[in-house]
């Protein structure tokens, strides 16, 4: 579908596509595009946020993040078909979104995230025990964790995306979400794990041949033809957080939740360590959100204790 080919990831594609086939299963929903209206639309719109409340059916209930991913899928969807002409001319853009516009997301405590240097330690311990491969399951922890990269982003690298200048080591993303290139620094310790394990493939960093393969590559094609696929990547980390414990504790730990790690440990710093934490500004840049108010939300994952060093005090002079 021509729609499809404009999405940029694999996962992208596989996730609106069953939100859009939804909408078109809904009793009531029109067989042709041009029948599309804007009652029908803003009704679609209003039942499918109702299903977030917490009134809603327990077997028909949805989470916000659910809704709204529904939400994005046919607003995607209808602008490429107005584009193309495929709408009627009662549905100009400003009525697709009011009708189809987001929830307010709130971030739902507990953060499913690696937290700690004993849980860092765990993970990276158990990417070591992987029996596949074990060097690519580390590098793949590693990056993910130091550099909070989405699971298509790190599936995307080529080996000449790991860089390095006087200043330091870097991940270059290119076209990440939104079609948009950014830089991330790594420290040396991730930079250098990641480079053991293109060694481990038979593959050098700076040999020019080897340097246009994707990073990560499918163990059954070793010589780098064979992407590794965000599927894979997925099982290798949830294997990895079953091995740490973390399935066992009730924690269930994603290649996303590997990059709400990083976000908070970005913005908390290590002051035991002399890293100061990042201002919101930069830990957006470093994430490649499309606003900072996406990166805000991460703040809602602070405990108490993060916050309590804030707390003013009146400070009332005593009487004489």
């Amino acid at each position: 579908m021509l729609w499809e080919r404009q999405l940029q990831s694999e996962r992208t594609r596989r996730t609106y596509r069953s939100a859009v086939r939804q909408f078109f299963l809904t009793p009531g929903a029109p067989q042709m595009l041009q029948d599309l209206t804007p009652e029908l639309l803003f009704a679609y719109g209003g039942a499918l946020k109702r299903l977030a409340e917490k009134n809603a059916p327990p077997a028909e209930r949805l989470a916000p993040a659910t809704v709204n991913l529904r939400l994005a899928a046919m607003r995607s969807f209808l602008d490429f078909c107005r584009w193309r002409g495929w709408l009627s001319p009662t549905l100009p853009g400003e009525v697709v979104e009011r009708a189809l516009k987001a929830l307010r997301a709130h971030v739902q405590r507990p953060y499913q995230i690696v937290e700690g240097d004993e849980e860092l330690a765990a993970m990276l311990d158990a990417a070591a025990a992987d029996a596949y491969d074990a060097p690519r399951a580390v590098a793949l922890v590693a990056l993910t964790l130091g550099a909070g990269l989405r699971v298509a982003e790190l599936c995307a690298l080529d080996v000449a995306d790991i860089s390095s200048d006087a200043t330091g080591f870097f991940v270059d993303v290119r076209a990440g979400k939104g079609w948009k290139d950014r830089q991330v620094p790594i420290a040396p310790d991730v930079h250098a794990l990641v480079l053991d394990y293109v060694r481990a493939t038979g593959r050098e960093p700076h040999r020019t041949a080897d340097r246009a393969t994707p990073l990560f590559v499918s163990r059954k094609c070793r010589s780098g033809a064979g992407r590794l696929t965000t599927r894979s990547a997925e099982r290798i980390i949830a294997a990895c957080a079953s091995r740490a414990g973390f399935t066992a504790r009730g924690k269930r730990i994603t290649p996303h939740g590997l990059r709400h790690s990083y976000a908070i440990r970005v913005l908390r710093g290590d002051p035991e360590h002399g890293r100061a934490g990042a201002p919101l500004p930069a830990v957006s840049k470093l994430l490649g959100h499309s606003s900072i108010a996406v990166t805000g939300r991460y703040l809602s994952h602070f405990e108490r204790r993060d916050l309590a060093v804030y707390a003013p005090t009146l400070r009332r002079r005593a009487d004489g």
